[in-house]
């Protein structure tokens, strides 16, 4: 008797792992905004601008990494506690000793990274805008404002 119930529920199980999900993980993110939205009013320039700085907290940012971790790299103001340096972490830096496989350095990389993607594309963008050729003063001023004078 177990047999039989065993049997069907390994095909059932068999037949689920083979089904395609192609369809639910290919979604296309609802909150994507291209370059011609986010640059076609001053309210979403400035959303636009906010996001560069977003880049620059959170935990691979100023909120950890750069605050506390970077500027402080040595055995005096971060205390190492484990003996068995180096073991590929935060505690290397404060010991001289990282590598280029440490964590420490590839999410802290990468996030500003895009962070000054979003800048180059705020620069690049911000003055072809018809509000800072042809708006109101206040429009004009106001994209001034988030534009990098060279």
């Amino acid at each position: 008797m177990t047999n039989q119930r065993i049997v069907p529920l390994m095909l059932v199980a068999v037949a689920l792992l083979f089904t395609a999900c192609k369809k639910y993980l290919t979604l296309e993110p609802q909150s994507a905004f291209g370059e011609d939205y986010m640059f076609s009013s001053v309210i979403n320039t400035r959303s636009a601008v906010l996001g560069v700085y977003d880049q620059l907290a959170g935990d691979q940012g100023y909120g950890s990494r750069f605050s506390l971790i970077y500027p402080y790299d040595n055995d005096e103001m971060i205390g190492v506690t484990n003996a068995s340096a180096p073991d590929n972490s935060s505690r290397d830096m404060a010991r001289y000793n990282v590598q280029p496989t440490n964590a420490q350095l590839l999410l802290p990389f990468n996030q500003l990274y895009a962070g000054i993607e979003r800048a180059n594309i705020c620069i690049r963008n911000i003055p072809g805008m018809s509000l800072y050729r042809d708006g109101s003063e206040a429009d004009k001023k106001s994209c001034n404002g988030y534009t990098v004078k060279r």
